[in-house]
């Protein structure tokens, strides 16, 4: 469904996330009609694995589509708990940081990362960096859109 490149391209952008916020799932996401397609994913435990497919209403990411805006949790001066989520029984994550990837002007999808293992409070400017790789994403899929003529580098 997509290329080689991009997919490399999106797991380089994994790396420096996972690297940046020493956390240990990285995951990006395309979503479409209510389903979040996983695109890559470095996931050490294996649990999830590129092209597995959810419903966006069973995962953590339906919040940053909901906002239209990254979400990160824990984040610094918020008392907001994420053992809040509905979906902290089935899979309980301590900390999780999620930007939107915009493309063609709507949500194509989000570049996450998560721990079940807590962390120091992500800052603005760890929003801001995860923020650049979810534009760095958008930017490959415009590229390819001018060199190939397909929409979403598929």
């Amino acid at each position: 469904m997509y290329t080689q490149e991009f997919i490399d391209i999106c797991r380089l952008k994994l790396e420096k996330g996972i690297q940046k916020f020493d956390l240990e799932l990285g995951i990006v996401s395309h979503i479409e009609n209510n389903a979040y397609h996983l695109v890559a994913v470095q996931d050490p435990s294996n649990t999830f694995s590129a092209n597995d497919t959810f419903p966006l209403g069973d995962t953590y990411c339906r919040e940053v589509i909901n906002r239209a805006a990254s979400v990160a949790i824990p984040k610094e001066n918020e008392d907001r708990d994420i053992k809040n989520h509905p979906l902290y029984t089935g899979m309980p994550l301590e900390a999780y940081i999620s930007s939107p990837i915009l493309y063609q002007g709507r949500i194509w999808g989000t570049i996450n990362f998560s721990s079940r293992q807590g962390r120091a409070a992500f800052t603005q400017d760890d929003i801001y960096f995860n923020e650049r790789l979810a534009a760095d994403i958008a930017s490959s899929l415009y590229a390819a859109e001018k060199i190939t003529g397909k929409k979403n580098y598929e």
